[in-house]
């Protein structure tokens, strides 16, 4: 185990040193080749097993599987450093936080009463009628109560009246911040300064769908939105992620082994969906280590800490049911067979049950109340029927487009 981790670190450190992202700023140059990557992990995955079946001496055979498994590691190590370098680089030399994920989960969560799911775009152009006017070229935002695209029509755009002056002028303050340009170590914008969301940055976002957050994980952004807007904050909230995957990464080896967990970690940072949003960002990716825990609980017999990490996954994502799901196939086909409920899906349920109704109830306390769960259903609806296409799509409605 310590040969392996030693392997998995070192090859690590080499991606990071060799990243094309962080060398020489090809950007595209990883994300491009990532399905070949992918593709060698899958057959070093399977070479150690199919050296295992070959009809040699049992020393040889045995030495040939186990360099297969640190060729794995080393590969593990390579993914992870080569991914994670760039992004790693990038959030703590530059403080460069996710600012589009920003501002939809910080000011979406932060005035959650005021904007619902439906008011975000149209009220940040509202308050760029009134000050900068940055967005007076741009043609079209998404109108979210309806997703369908509409002219922008800048001075069109008014003020809604849920707004009490107070909290208009801090939702100003706000979005202008996000609309500023960046600041230098002493805290002050230069002249020449880069903006902080670039202009065709802003095109796009206006064309996003919004904040969607459940009421639940909503919640917790708005703790989040407590904390004062500057580049160092966010950044530092942006590495509260990294640093629980790695705590979930590592309960992992211990619980599965390297061989199992490593492989685990480098297809997460291939995955298409994942876009390499592992430093950075506004909690994304807390439901992955919720099920990680789920995971490992199972493996270690604790079935209704698995319940309770599950909830947390269901309550805060949603799309995570897929896997309560196939333990619930698993439990009936149990039940089939033997005519009783096994006690591990017993204690899972009672888990999941209890952590889902605290949770349920926690997400009645946001700013628009129980009411909250009323709306984001709704939201959701349409986001479904809607968001058909892309490489971050979950669900069976998918499939067929």
């Amino acid at each position: 185990m310590h040969v392996r981790l030693i392997v998995f670190l070192a090859a690590a450190l080499l991606g990071w040193l060799l990243n094309p992202e962080a060398v020489d700023g090809a950007r595209r140059a990883l994300p491009e080749s990532r399905s070949w990557i992918a593709l060698v992990g899958v057959l070093l995955m399977l070479a150690g097993p199919l050296i295992g079946r070959l009809k040699l001496p049992t020393a040889p055979r045995a030495r040939a599987t186990q360099a297969a498994a640190l060729v794995l590691i080393a590969w593990c190590g390579g993914v992870v450093g080569g991914v994670v370098g760039y992004d790693v680089e990038r959030g703590v030399e530059r403080y460069d936080a996710r600012l589009w994920s920003y501002y939809h989960y910080y000011l979406g969560a932060k005035y959650f009463e005021e904007l619902g799911y439906g008011g975000l775009y149209d009220q940040t152009v509202a308050v760029d009628r009134e000050g900068a006017r940055r967005f007076e070229e741009h043609k079209w935002l998404r109108n979210l109560t309806t997703y369908k695209k509409e002219p922008l029509a800048l001075d069109r755009r008014e003020r809604a009246a849920e707004w009490s002056d107070e909290r208009w002028e801090a939702f100003r303050a706000d979005l202008e911040w996000f609309q500023a340009k960046r600041e230098g170590p002493d805290g002050v914008s230069s002249p020449n300064a880069s903006w902080r969301i670039k202009d065709r940055s802003w095109r796009r976002i206006l064309k996003d769908r919004g904040y969607n957050a459940t009421p639940t994980s909503g919640l917790l952004y708005q703790v989040m939105a407590m904390v004062p807007l500057s580049e160092r904050n966010l950044m530092l909230i942006g590495m509260v992620d990294p640093l629980m995957l790695l705590v979930a990464f590592l309960i992992a080896v211990r619980t599965f082994g390297a061989l199992r967990a490593l492989p685990a970690a480098a297809w997460l940072l291939l995955f298409f969906g994942n876009e390499f949003h592992v430093v950075g960002g506004p909690l994304l990716h807390d439901y992955l280590v919720a099920l990680i825990l789920m995971a490992c609980a199972l493996h270690s017999n604790r079935p209704m800490m698995a319940g309770m990490a599950a909830a947390y996954a269901v309550m805060t994502r949603v799309f995570p049911v897929f896997f309560v799901g196939g333990f619930i196939v698993w439990a009936l086909f149990r039940w089939q067979a033997e005519r009783r409920i096994p006690r591990v899906a017993d204690r899972f349920f009672r888990g999941l049950a209890a952590a889902g109704l605290v949770l349920l109830l926690l997400g009645c306390f946001t700013s628009r109340g129980p009411s909250a769960w009323v709306e984001w259903a709704e939201n959701m609806t349409l986001h479904s029927e809607d968001h058909r296409y892309g490489n971050k799509r979950v669900g069976f409605q998918h499939v067929d487009g």
